[in-house]
């Protein structure tokens, strides 16, 4: 699918929260696996010549490290040096060889 739905363990659980997937919402994974705070997704498809191949992302991502817990100090000036600030957006999708 190309939608992505988590949940926290300290969190409800009731899979409210969301990431944006691969090439911003358009890639349709087949396949997801996840383990503790890292995202894979995998999508079956054809190159330019038409040849079948895989295409595969990981990200890190969870509740504190996308900015959502109003409880952890956050910004999106790289700029800023204070300590215990986390830094946001947090890293895009990766496409993996």
């Amino acid at each position: 699918g190309t939608r992505i739905f988590f949940a926290d363990p300290w969190l409800h659980n009731k899979f409210g929260n969301e990431l944006t997937g691969p090439e911003d919402g358009r890639f349709k994974a087949e396949t997801l696996a996840a383990s503790a705070s890292t995202i894979m997704v995998i999508q079956r498809a054809r190159n330019e010549f038409g040849q079948e191949i895989n295409k595969v992302y990981t990200r890190f991502a969870d509740f504190d490290s996308i900015g959502s817990n109003p409880a952890l100090k956050a910004t999106y000036n790289r700029k800023n040096r204070l300590a215990m600030v986390r830094y946001i957006p947090s890293e895009d999708w990766i496409q993996q060889p």
